[in-house]
Order: structure tokens, then sequence, then C-alpha cells
């Protein structure tokens, strides 16, 4: 299923309209895999608005090859660009045996290059991470 954004600029009396489609796009790499065989593997769904200044949800598609239901935490975090995560930001979640939908919430600040990092522990971990360039289109700090 392919997303769709609209896009609409204004330059004095020009107003000017695009659409931005992704199919099938791969929006992020896996940097780390760990625990028992194959005990947790990830898929983003949905990254969200990706937007400055909003409250959004990232929406992933998590697969637990553990027998038994188990409690984990789930994070997504944005940094600039060559910067380590930020500590915190944790939900808790109980992974079930098989595929789990799952919803995290996170907040872009500021524009240019930057990293979303997400992690899912539980038994095992995975961690991916989607580099963006958010452009001053979009920035939500003017005035201070």
């Amino acid at each position: 299923m392919a997303a769709v954004q609209l896009l609409w600029l204004r330059f004095g009396h020009w107003r000017l309209r695009g659409a931005v489609a992704f199919d099938d796009v791969e929006l992020h790499r896996v940097v780390a895999e760990g625990g028992p065989a194959g005990s947790l593997r990830g898929r983003v769904e949905d990254p969200g608005l990706l937007r400055p200044g909003l409250a959004d949800t990232l929406r992933l598609l998590v697969h637990s090859g553990s027998p038994a239901a188990q409690p984990g935490r789930i994070r997504a975090v944005v940094a600039d660009l060559g910067e380590e995560p930020p500590e915190g930001g944790w939900s808790p979640v109980d992974l079930q045996p098989g595929e789990n939908r799952l919803a995290v919430p996170y907040r872009i600040t500021g524009t240019g290059d930057r990293v979303l990092h997400l992690q899912v522990e539980a038994d095992g971990l995975w961690r991916a991470e989607a580099d963006l360039t958010l452009s001053v289109l979009h920035a939500d700090e003017y005035g201070e």
C-alpha cells in the first residue's frame, strides 16, 4: 500500500501543489538483533508524519519467536545525525508469541539531518534506525 502526502507551497501569488508517494520503500535499516535465534524481528509499517514539533506515532510489526507471552519495552527517539540516542523514552509492552502490532510515540524537534532510533527489548533485542533530512519548511521553532 502506498502512502501519499500532498504538499502545498505558496510563494507570493504562486501556489504549487504536488504529491509525494512512497511505494514499498525500505524506511529503516536493522542495526541489531540479539537473543535466542529468531526471538525478535521487526518491520516498520507506518512511520507517522515525520514532521518537527508534532507528537507522532510510529507503527510496527514485531514477530516474537518466544513460545510464551513476555513483558518487554519499546522506544522511538530522534537524535541529531552522528549522536547517540538520548536515554529514556521507554514504554512497556506485552509481546505475544508470533506477530504483534505495536505503536510507539515519538517527537521530532528541529530540522536538518536526524536519525530515528527504534528499539524493542524482551527476551531478545531488535533495533533499527532511519536517517531523516527534515526541510526548513517544517521548522517549528520560529521566534525562539
